[in-house]
């Protein structure tokens, strides 16, 4: 939507993950995400939030939906998440690196996170 409130990194974070849709690792992501969201109270408000925004639209997927929002959120700003994914679930980041124009960003991710330092990204 290029009318969008929300920032750029946001969307291109839930934009990457719409692209890693069908892969082996999205299910996993989709996972880890959903735990975290959970863990910080946020995921019950979001997921009826995003039903009540898709109601009476044929074939929305609110889980898709959510897990792209979630991962667009928390993936380029929010430093738990980053650390834990980066520590758990490191061959997410190897598959968001290997998606054409989003590997460059997997420096300035890893630096939000305390695995590089941002001089060095």
């Amino acid at each position: 939507n290029v009318n969008s409130k929300k920032a750029l990194n946001s969307v291109v974070g839930h934009e990457i993950t719409h692209v890693l849709e069908g892969t082996e690792l999205y299910g996993e992501l989709q996972q880890a995400v959903k735990d975290f969201a959970v863990a910080k109270g946020e995921y019950d408000a979001r997921y009826e939030s995003l039903t009540e925004l898709y109601k009476g639209i044929e074939g929305a997927n609110i889980e898709a939906e959510l897990t792209a929002d979630l991962i667009g959120d928390y993936l380029f700003m929010d430093s738990d998440f980053i650390n834990k994914l980066s520590t758990e679930k490191p061959n997410i980041f190897l598959a968001f690196s290997q998606r054409k124009g989003f590997g460059s960003a997997i420096p300035t991710i890893l630096s939000l996170s305390g695995h590089l330092r941002a001089s060095s990204a």
